[in-house]
């Protein structure tokens, strides 16, 4: 491109034009911008994968470079779970044959509908073991019911690779990653000030299988004399040697003459259980979450999450880790940590977390196997008539279950009326969980009912009940919103105990409802992707073809089960 603005520059018959040619060739450099990836799927940088936005044509091309004889696969993730289950696909086998596919579950995945309107394949060859192609796709999904738009910033995607020249599968040489096709997210104002909070290297505790670690932290050294800040990101930061164990991370703010605050100040450790033994002073005020799977946080140029100030709002922060140990071997030292950053020139609007669906973890009713069942938790009006008449603005949500979960669903209803889906898992994934971001201009109003779902079925000889372990089942949402609103309570929905730490009626919400299924009364709920059923259609390449018949076969009876 330099050459060629010198091109323009001195060559007779076009000085004239150079201004425009000029300004066009500026443009073309500032729209074609290549973001390129790097991922270590079985050696250092075998998959490489490059994306140039053209906006005019509002499509992305995706230039590959990936060490293997055989076929390459690409996917863009469910944006709420992030993994093979829910993924619109792209598989290109060493000829350059194109397969647009789709997955509804972690087998092998189907063929679209149609083919070449989605993906399409503009050159491909495997040279010495390295294979090298374009591909192009535009930024709209072709058929919504199995194919996924291309959105701006880091988003959910698969890799994979294998040896054969007939599609197959990947063993060990896949990956779920993050990716992004075009205008990568902005980082930020100018942070004036950054605040890490670690678990001060915490022994996990041997022989169990699930422990609750928690730590609390007093910020106000660091907040002087009614000082206030906003937090417009906040990063996890979990460590590679403990990384594996750590399921989630929630950070409270604790109110008031907290005993669960000073008990964990400075020191790290559990109540001796296994669990975090935390007052509702704590656990009702939820600052901020991240589940296995998820990213940073970073809030909208006109809202922050207020700490400090004339209130000493959020200076006493408390935070709880959550660690997996399936070998119950314990004995690992964790020093998992949350960084903070700050603004000094405060935004807007404060922005806060609320809690639905059964945070608290209270419901008492076991999961039956071999049973399809659906609970949902209600957050009626008469909980919501505290919000004031400017509504609350919602940033995003991140809905939560454990290993049996299916699906799961948070519905708005105004008069009796559903308005919307605020959000959706349609593939859940223990291990792939994320905050997703709503589009601008949904509110929470005056009087809404918010209805959380959860979908759930299992194989296994005993009942699941509801609990903290990975083994129990859970069914939660949070909702970032702003303005935070003082009048309306944080968390609301489950109200399946009498008491609460000894005080009834702590919580706005009503009992849950558990049956068979909650499709006909709903709305219905959203239609599942990926489950649109047509005739199969295979690739022209008979020994390729060949090779899906019967894992093709296998997952279109699974797709049926599934509806």
């Amino acid at each position: 491109k330099l050459q060629f603005l010198y091109f323009i520059a001195n060559f007779p018959i076009l000085r004239k034009m150079r201004g425009a040619l000029l300004l066009a060739a500026v443009w073309s450099m500032t729209e074609a911008q290549e973001l390129c990836h790097t991922y270590d799927l079985s050696t250092t940088g075998d998959y490489k994968v490059c994306s140039t936005y053209d906006s005019v044509a509002a499509e992305v091309t995706l230039a590959f470079t990936v060490k293997s004889s055989g076929w390459v696969g690409f996917g863009i993730a469910e944006p709420s779970s992030g993994g093979m289950a829910g993924a619109d696909i792209m598989v290109v086998l060493p000829n350059g044959t194109l397969w647009n596919m789709h997955a509804v579950g972690s087998l092998m995945p189907l063929m679209d509908c149609t083919q070449g309107d989605h993906w399409k394949i503009q050159s491909w060859s495997v040279t010495n073991g390295v294979a090298t192609g374009v591909v192009k796709r535009a930024i709209a999904a072709a058929n919504p019911n199995h194919d996924r738009d291309i959105t701006p910033g880091p988003s959910p995607a698969i890799v994979a690779y294998g040896s054969s020249a007939t599609f197959g599968y990947h063993m060990t040489t896949r990956k779920a990653v993050s990716f992004t096709f075009h205008t990568p997210q902005a980082s930020g104002t100018t942070f004036d000030f950054t605040l890490e909070i670690a678990m001060s290297n915490f022994t996990i505790p041997t022989g169990k299988n699930t422990v609750y670690g928690c730590q609390s932290f007093d910020l106000s050294a660091s907040f002087p004399a009614s000082k206030s800040r906003h937090a417009i990101r906040i990063d996890p930061n979990i460590p590679k040697a403990t990384g594996y164990s750590v399921h989630h991370i929630l950070v409270y703010a604790c109110k008031g003459e907290s005993a669960s605050f000073k008990n964990y100040l400075g020191r790290p450790s559990t109540d001796g259980s296994g669990s975090c033994n935390m007052g509702t002073e704590c656990i009702l005020n939820l600052f901020y979450g991240w589940g296995v799977g998820g990213g940073s946080l970073v809030l909208p140029d006109n809202t922050g999450i207020l700490v400090g100030g004339s209130a000493a709002d959020n200076l006493q922060l408390l935070m709880e880790v959550h660690y997996d140990i399936p070998s119950a071997v314990g004995g690992m030292v964790d020093a998992t940590s949350v960084s903070f950053r700050f603004t000094d020139t405060l935004r807007a609007s404060n922005a806060g977390m609320l809690s639905f669906g059964d945070p608290l973890v209270m419901h008492d009713q076991d999961i039956q196997p071999n049973v399809q069942t659906d609970i949902r938790w209600t957050c009626p009006s008469e909980c919501t008539n505290d919000i004031n008449s400017a509504g609350l603005n919602v940033i995003g949500v991140w809905l939560h279950m454990h290993q049996i979960g299916q699906r799961s669903f948070m519905e708005q209803y105004r008069n009796g009326v559903k308005v919307r889906t605020l959000g959706y898992v349609d593939y859940w994934d223990l291990n792939q969980q994320r905050f997703v971001d709503s589009p601008s201009g949904v509110t929470i109003e005056k009087g809404d009912e918010i209805r959380t779902i959860c979908k759930f079925h299992h194989t296994r000889p005993l009942p699941v009940k509801f609990g903290l372990a990975t083994s129990d089942e859970m069914c939660m949402g949070f909702v970032l919103v702003f303005p935070l609103q003082n009048s309306f309570g944080r968390t609301c929905g489950a109200l399946d105990k009498e008491t609460l730490g000894g005080n009834a009626g702590i919580i706005c919400g009503a009992r849950a409802i558990m049956k068979d299924s909650f499709s006909n009364e709903t709305g219905p709920l959203p239609a599942r992707w990926g489950t649109e059923i047509c005739s199969p259609v295979l690739a022209p390449e008979s020994d390729a073809a060949s090779s899906l018949t019967v894992p093709f076969c296998v997952s279109f009876l699974i797709l049926i089960f599934l509806m």
